[in-house]
């Protein structure tokens, strides 16, 4: 089984060295290569290109979700299908009149019964980003690195729950909805092993072959690990799934419980 294993940063330097066939030597040369080029981008990229010829077979995913209390901690579903099945999620909305249904290829937002003109005026708290989930992105998403998640943004966005929740609160200025879900819910991190073939990295082709995803995402550990030698907070790369795919039981390898 081919991975890299990015819940520490020791460990996943421990995985790219075994990957890549590396003595300490070896990859103690290739970041002096790094440090002292005039553009990392490019000679990351020239190290791959030379040395990565095999694929990787999966690639970890930590997902970061709030949930309620009675959650099957197994079932991770893309959005589209957890708001239009009877869920946890979806009768927790309706103590709160807020309900959905399927329209053609999208999904309507209902208050009270009725169907939600999300981008009208009135909507003081509107924001694009509804309408694009629950008209077109529908996929589930996590981080490929463990280390240092706390310090990422959405790490604290995503301990208030669901965004599409804390939108939807926004949006219809529903009093006690944030509180009541965080006072019913855990704050968890999921870790999954996803195949490769179906791993996205957004702004590369969605039909790249799995050694080219292997060559990004060895692009991106190792720039990742580069700053980090260095003390500087590197980028937190965000991979995802196709929009219609559900995070299946066999890849899932765990959790943790987490304090904010």
């Amino acid at each position: 089984m081919k991975y890299l294993n990015a819940k520490s940063y020791c460990f996943l330097k421990n995985s790219v060295m075994n990957f890549l066939d590396l003595s300490h030597d070896d990859y103690n040369k290739i970041i002096d290569q790094i440090l002292c080029s005039d553009d990392i981008d490019d000679e990351i990229r020239k190290i791959v290109e030379k040395r990565v010829t095999t694929e990787l077979e999966f690639i970890q995913m930590f997902h970061l979700s709030r949930r309620l209390n009675n959650s099957n901690l197994f079932e991770n579903d893309n959005l589209r299908n957890l708001l239009l099945k009877k869920s946890v999620m979806t009768e927790f909305f309706k103590q709160y009149n807020v309900s959905f249904e399927k329209c053609n290829n999208k999904i309507n937002l209902l208050y009270k019964n009725v169907v939600v003109n999300i981008s009208d005026a009135k909507y003081e708290d509107y924001n694009g980003n509804i309408e694009f989930r629950l008209e077109t992105d529908y996929c589930i998403n996590g981080f490929a690195f463990r280390e240092g998640l706390e310090k990422n943004v959405y790490y604290l966005t995503l301990s208030r729950g669901p965004e599409i929740l804390y939108e939807i609160f926004k949006l219809l200025n529903i009093d006690k909805m944030i509180d009541d879900y965080i006072s019913n819910s855990n704050y968890y991190c999921f870790e999954y092993l996803i195949p490769i073939s179906k791993v996205i990295f957004d702004g590369y082709d969605c039909c790249i072959t799995n050694l080219d995803k292997t060559k990004v995402f060895l692009k991106e550990v190792l720039k990742y690990l580069y700053y980090e030698m260095l003390g500087h907070q590197s980028d937190y790369l965000v991979i995802r799934l196709p929009d219609n795919e559900n995070l299946k039981r066999e890849w899932y390898k765990g959790y943790e419980k987490l304090v904010v």
